[in-house]
């Protein structure tokens, strides 16, 4: 088995051992690209597994944290801070984007 397998693999194995000691009443995929929130849906149980695989398969870095009693999947490109999960809870980018574009003359001043 190639190296990119092998951890693909442990990743799996790593979720499946978490979730079989965690209980959560809801599942949901959001996606980041870096700092951006670009999109999330709803997972019903059986997608779960298949979907963190898929994701980690096309190279995203994949991470998991039970909110309430949520379960988020956070699937992010390029992001090598802490993950802000009540960010990931509120569907909100990780920094403020709007800001940064303005310092740096992109956007119109207010």
């Amino acid at each position: 088995m190639n190296e990119i397998l092998k951890k693909i693999e442990s990743r799996m194995q790593a979720f499946r051992s978490w979730s079989a000691e965690n209980r959560f009443s809801s599942a949901r995929l959001e996606q980041y690209c870096g700092p951006e929130h670009v999109g999330g849906f709803q997972l019903a149980g059986d997608e779960i597994e298949d979907q963190i695989l898929g994701c980690l398969s096309e190279g995203f870095a994949v991470e998991w944290e039970i909110i309430d009693t949520e379960l988020l999947i956070c699937v992010i490109e390029s992001w090598e801070e802490p993950l802000d999960w009540k960010k990931v809870s509120d569907r909100e980018n990780f920094v403020d984007i709007d800001a940064i574009l303005k310092k740096a003359g992109f956007c119109d001043s207010d």
